[in-house]
């Protein structure tokens, strides 16, 4: 007889168990037959032996149905398409991307998104440094942002993939959250029960990557788009660097402004080449994969016609409104008003480069944590965030800088340590050589027939 405890005990000796177990263990789980210690034994066990690829598969199609999942007109079928991150420093993708993507196109993005954690910001918690953004849709309200914008960026319900809620706060207590099968079932899960055709995965490597070096990643990357694979979602995963942030601002208010500074189209190419570079990147296989374009070329270029007519602005303005912002703000903020609209720290401090040469790294890792403790986000879920506080960077990697040169703004609230000061310096490398700004994307990691060759 199949019991909670004969799949726990044949899980803890390293068997394989098989689809009408996984299905039976979820099954208790969502209706409070699995206490809590019989949930942390199974994701101890998994964590200590793993995941083949079909109790994979079978744990993500059993967490997709363990509760609502989104739908969608027929007309819209192979159109509706997201981008998932694994996280970094700086990530602002997000808000650019569906942006352009809605302004030239017909693609449907209901993006479901997280908050801050460790290092990594979230998306939600920008959002929410915007008066009257509203995070929390319910599905008709997602059904009715897909039909009048073409896109939402929202939190997850609490009855789209409860199973994962319950796991991943277990996990958590555990400290089995880095178990890789149970983030790719996490992940794609989700993913598939916003009813996907199409998914982009940007797998972070580097410094302030969680997932360390580029065979790392590579190894996830793979994993992830195997997974989408097999509950029948299109995907296709990039491997980008990591070591420095992403553009020229960190922290949760300052990146929705350097968001809105890239939409206004002011030298923001120039300025932000890598932001540039992931979002033409990521958006022309997005719409290549909905079948918008049939190069990636042509998507760039309507990409970038997008932005030049300020039509992915108005997207942006538009997502806004739909989502709570009240219509004068939101104009006011995409007229470029932040102190106006955005939170504000009550002190700014300018640092000077202390030495000739080319900024050759600017280490992520080490801005990410500052921004923690400046309060810019949280080591556990309850802390509060101080959505003013972050980093302005006034030279990236291959600026040329000169001794007193001010190379970084510190944005704060409380006063400032000489350790914390002496650690934002050491975050600045440079070298008396030239030094060349790398590209972001690596490589593109793909399904079995999907030939993209070149990626980008």
């Amino acid at each position: 007889m199949m019991t909670i405890k004969s799949i726990l005990r044949k899980k803890r000796d390293g068997e394989e168990l098989n689809n009408e177990e996984i299905g039976s263990f979820i099954k208790s789980l969502i209706i409070g037959e699995v206490s809590d210690a019989q949930l942390g034994a199974m994701m101890m066990a998994i964590y200590i032996n793993g995941l083949t690829e079909a109790e994979t598969t079978h744990f993500t199609k059993y967490m997709i149905n363990s509760g609502s999942t989104l739908s969608w007109p027929d007309e819209w079928i192979g159109r509706v398409v997201d981008k998932h991150s694994t996280g970094g420093v700086g990530d602002k993708i997000s808000f650019s991307l569906i942006a352009v993507l809605t302004a030239c196109s017909d693609v449907k993005i209901p993006m479901i998104s997280g908050r801050s954690l460790g290092i990594t910001g979230g998306t939600l918690d920008k959002l929410e440094s915007i008066p009257g953004f509203k995070v929390g849709l319910t599905p008709s309200e997602i059904l009715e942002g897909l039909r009048k914008n073409g896109c939402v960026l929202c939190g997850q319900t609490d009855d789209i993939v409860p199973a994962d809620r319950l796991m991943y706060a277990c996990r958590d207590e555990t400290e089995t959250v880095t178990n890789r099968n149970l983030i790719n079932a996490s992940i794609i899960s989700k993913k598939a029960a916003e009813g996907l055709n199409a998914l982009v995965l940007d797998v972070k490597f580097g410094a302030a990557s969680t997932l360390g070096d580029v065979l790392e990643a590579r190894v996830a990357a793979e994993d992830m788009v195997r997974a989408a694979h097999n509950v029948g979602i299109k995907a296709r995963a990039f491997l980008t660097e990591m070591n420095d942030p992403i553009g020229r601002m960190v922290g949760n208010g300052l990146e929705i402004r350097e968001t809105v500074e890239f939409l206004r189209w002011e030298d923001a190419g120039e300025r932000t080449p890598d932001l540039l570079e992931l979002v033409l990147t990521l958006g022309s296989h997005m719409l290549q994969m909905t079948n918008q374009v049939s190069s990636f070329s042509e998507g760039e270029q309507i990409i970038r016609q997008s932005l030049a007519s300020k039509k992915a602005l108005k997207a942006f303005e538009n997502m806004l409104a739909f989502q709570g912002v009240p219509a004068e703000v939101a104009a006011d903020l995409c007229e470029g008003k932040y102190d106006a609209v955005l939170p504000k720290a009550t002190t700014t401090v300018v640092h000077h480069n202390g030495d000739h040469g080319y900024v050759a790294r600017i280490d992520a890792a080490v801005i990410g944590h500052l921004v923690l403790e400046l309060g810019g986000g949280r080591l556990k879920k309850t802390d509060k965030i101080d959505h003013a506080v972050g980093f302005e960077l006034l030279k990236v990697v291959g600026d040329q800088v000169t001794l007193g040169d001010p190379w970084i703004v510190i944005h704060h609230n409380e006063p400032l340590s000489g350790s914390f000061v002496s650690r934002v310096q050491a975050s600045l490398t440079t070298t008396k050589a030239i030094s060349v700004r790398r590209n972001r994307v690596l490589e593109v990691v793909s399904q079995p027939g999907d030939e993209i060759n070149p990626f980008h």
